[in-house]
């Protein structure tokens, strides 16, 4: 019975030892966003009927963030949480490239414009020292 036993393991064992493909990643960066966004009706001027706008995500997503400020939430070793997305040196954000991570704040060039972006509270009660 023992045998039985094991060597059915055994074929379980062999069953699932064989490496599991899936999609490349090539494949997956192929694939067009299956997401629309859609804006208010407006009034088309010749007939007087109302026209959905429709956009692709990445021009609704430049828009948003044009509008709000860029948050530093987080800085750890040598990574810092920019607005819920960790970003490392060199790395790109809203056209900003990152050109320093200190203890305290990130600096952000674009072309010859720079910005320094310190941590934010959002909670009064919560003081911030970065000694």
């Amino acid at each position: 019975m023992a045998d039985a036993n094991t060597e059915w393991v055994d074929q379980q064992v062999a069953a699932i030892k064989p490496p599991r493909t899936g999609v490349s990643s090539t494949a997956i960066n192929r694939i067009k966003n299956p997401f629309i966004f859609t804006y208010p009706a407006t009034t088309s001027k010749s007939d007087g009927k109302k026209i959905a706008k429709t956009s692709d995500k990445k021009a609704a997503t430049t828009a948003k963030e044009v509008s709000k400020p860029m948050r530093l939430v987080a800085i750890l070793n040598n990574a810092a949480l920019i607005d819920n997305t960790w970003y490392k040196p060199n790395d790109t954000v809203r056209g900003f490239t990152i050109t320093k991570i200190d203890r305290d704040s990130v600096i952000l060039t674009k072309a010859k414009k720079e910005k320094k972006l310190f941590i934010a509270s959002e909670n009064p009660k919560i003081k911030i020292q970065t000694k």
